[in-house]
């Protein structure tokens, strides 16, 4: 019985695959911008045996991810550079997100190696995840068995239905790794209300099926989720499974319009729900500006810098949705009515001119010598002859 429902899931991972290439083609999703691979998550770790903490680089307006992990030291933290495995497109995943070839995955396994001590790996975002857009995979489900939960904003458990989990094979497509061995099982998912466990029931009681290739389960949230939990049970060998994050990646462009003259540098900020500015980007001459690669999301604000605009004026912000394509020829207008006229300073009277000589009057040019000695030598001369003639007539009279 086992053995017809695996060969039941493999069909049914076929017709899947299938199915989403037909809707590629129709709906000609595969030659736009709709599923880049570029929103595909960074890891970094740090910590020791069940003891590990790390971050995950999503693109920007993307919730910043942490996670603790009480992994093994065999598989737990493990960064593996995607060049051998690998998404492919031609998965349900693959084709919203693009390929993962060449992008890191992180592998964790038990808390050791015997049934009585699971692993516990939870991620926490710094604010809700938004709803959709975004996703996780956990692959080489074989030798363990993986119970996945998660909450929302208020810490409530999340409806195991609302976590969006699919099981899949990465190796079913031509698109796939070439290291896929044959046979390629898809994993069996059990849901209970708040968590779903995955795994290949064949492994123990087949031995060949606890080391099988690109098993996996993706889980594609419809609600907002504030932190996702993976517990891994050990069954058999040394088993690790991989993870992988993403979101769609677009961009964002456009161009700052103003109504009063710009004398300074604008800048444009995106900026998430909670106020968050996700990040800035420079205008240029001619007022175009561009957020390259973002993370894909209905509920983004572009608006000027206030710090970079006059007091008063607005900012001219305007609501985005990026969240299914690039999204270009966004004008952000911002407006001054508010904004303070320049003081006006009254202008400088010029100085009066000199009074002009009058042309009747010649004025004789200055010789450079003392003239008041001489005056002062003359009067006493004539002072002395006054004098002089004045006591020759009293003597006459005499």
């Amino acid at each position: 019985m086992a053995i017809v429902t695996r060969i039941r899931n493999a069909i049914l991972a076929s017709t899947a695959v299938t199915a989403v290439a037909a809707m590629l083609l129709l709906f000609g999703a595969g030659s736009a911008s709709a599923a880049p691979s570029g929103g595909y998550g960074t890891f970094a770790a740090a910590g020791a045996a069940n003891a590990y903490t790390g971050t995950i680089t999503l693109p920007v307006g993307f919730p910043a991810v942490t996670y603790t992990s009480d992994s093994r030291a065999l598989g737990g933290a493990q960064v593996s550079s995607g060049a051998s495995t690998w998404i492919p497109t031609g998965t349900l995943f693959g084709s919203q997100f693009g390929s993962s070839q060449g992008k890191p995955y992180i592998s964790f396994g038990p808390k050791s190696n015997d049934a009585a001590n699971p692993s516990t790996t939870t991620y926490t975002f710094a604010t809700a995840t938004p709803v959709g857009g975004w996703g996780m995979v956990l692959g080489d489900i074989d030798a363990e068995r993986l119970v996945v939960s998660g909450t929302d904003a208020t810490g409530a458990a999340i409806p195991a239905a609302q976590l969006g989990l699919t099981t899949f094979n990465y190796c079913v497509t031509t698109s796939g790794p070439t290291s896929c061995a044959a046979g390629s099982p898809v994993p069996v998912a059990t849901t209970s209300a708040a968590s779903i466990s995955v795994e290949d029931p064949l492994c123990p009681v087949q031995g060949a099926f606890c080391n099988t290739s690109g098993e996996a389960a993706s889980l594609i949230p419809t609600v907002a989720v504030k932190t996702l939990t993976v517990v891994s049970n050990w069954k058999q060998g040394l088993p690790a499974y991989q993870t992988w994050f993403a979101t769609t990646a677009h961009s964002i462009s456009g161009t700052v319009t103003t109504d009063f003259p710009v004398t300074t540098s604008i800048s444009t900020q995106l900026v998430t729900p909670d106020g968050t500015v996700a990040t800035t980007a420079p205008v240029a001459a001619g007022g175009a500006f561009s957020f390259p690669v973002v993370a894909g999301r209905t509920d983004y604000t572009v608006r000027a810098d206030p710090a970079t605009i006059p007091t008063g004026a607005n900012p001219g912000a305007i609501s985005v949705d990026a969240s299914a394509a690039d999204v270009s020829s966004l004008i952000v207008a911002v407006t001054g009515a508010g904004v303070a006229p320049p003081p006006v300073t009254p202008p400088v009277a010029a100085p009066a001119p000199p009074p002009l000589a009058d042309p009747a009057a010649p004025t004789l040019a200055f010789s450079g010598y003392n003239a008041w000695p001489l005056a002062a030598s003359g009067f006493l001369l004539v002072a002395a002859g006054v004098a002089l003639l004045s006591k020759r007539g009293r003597s006459r009279q005499g």
